[in-house]
Order: C-alpha cells, then structure tokens, then sequence
C-alpha cells in the first residue's frame, strides 16, 4: 500500500508543447538550396558550352555528337544527383572530362568563338558605318528640300 508524506501538496507541471525553431529550419533549407542551384548551374554552364558551341571542324562536331550518345545514361544518373554535395558534382564534372582533355575539341570550340566575336565585331562596325552614311545622306536630302521651300516662297509669281 502507499502512502503519502504528510504536509506535501501535489505538483502537477504544465506540459509545454514542442515548438520548432522554424527560421532554423528555413536558413538550412535555404543553405542547402543555394548549394543545389550553385553545383547545378556550374553543371549546365558546362553541358551546354560543350553541348551547344560551334565547331569549324565536321570530325570534331561528329566525336562530341558520338561522346553525347555514349554517356546520355550518366547523364540520367545526374539528374537524380544530390548536387548540393561538393563530391557529386565533382562526380558528375568528371563524365565530361574526356570531352574536356581532348585538345582538339577545346581547340576548334575557341578559335570559332573567336572567329564568330571578330566578324560580329566587324559587322557591327560596318553596320554603324552604314547608318552614318545613311544618317549624312538623310541630311543632305533635308538640307536640298530646305533648299527648295526657301526657293519657292521666294519665288516671285510671273508678269505676263
């Protein structure tokens, strides 16, 4: 049987209910979040400048074609890749790597960026050239009609 110590008053404590810290939460989400978006882009700017750069050469065109087809399945597994992890997105750098060494490629991707900048350069060069040809053309054209207002409000009529 129990018993009871004499002169003590029964405490019953008030339950607190767990309350999550949600700003903790939400700055590790956003932590981790900026950490996804800066492995992923780091991935795309690579994919796509090795996927999308012009080449001058057919043969170099047909191995990255060639190198895409063989590695679409990595490719599938990174896209269910963690890559706010370092080591997945390092793993995943590294199946472009082949592509990436091969000098040729690297080569020919550069020197047709560069051939592309320098006649974009030039055309936007002759382009400006035109218009101010076309723009001093314009103000001879105003300048001759000016000529002719002048010329007929002077005009005196005929006396017959």
């Amino acid at each position: 049987m129990s018993q009871y110590i004499q002169g003590v008053v029964d405490y019953i404590p008030m339950i607190q209910p767990f309350q999550p810290d949600f700003n903790l939460f939400q700055n590790v989400l956003q932590l981790k979040d900026s950490q996804y978006k800066a492995g992923y882009n780091k991935l795309s700017a690579l994919y796509g400048t090795l996927l999308n750069s012009p080449m001058l050469r057919e043969e170099n065109v047909e191995l990255r074609n060639t190198f895409f087809n063989d590695i679409s399945a990595q490719i599938q597994k990174i896209s269910s890749l963690d890559l706010s992890k370092t080591q997945n997105v390092e793993a995943a750098y590294k199946v472009f790597q082949p592509l990436v060494d091969n000098d040729y490629i690297v080569k020919d991707m550069a020197y047709t960026k560069q051939a592309w900048q320098m006649a974009r350069g030039k055309e936007r060069a002759m382009g400006s050239l035109v218009q101010r040809i076309q723009q001093q053309e314009r103000q001879q054209e105003d300048k001759r009609q000016q000529q002719q207002m002048d010329e007929l409000a002077l005009l005196r009529p005929r006396q017959d």
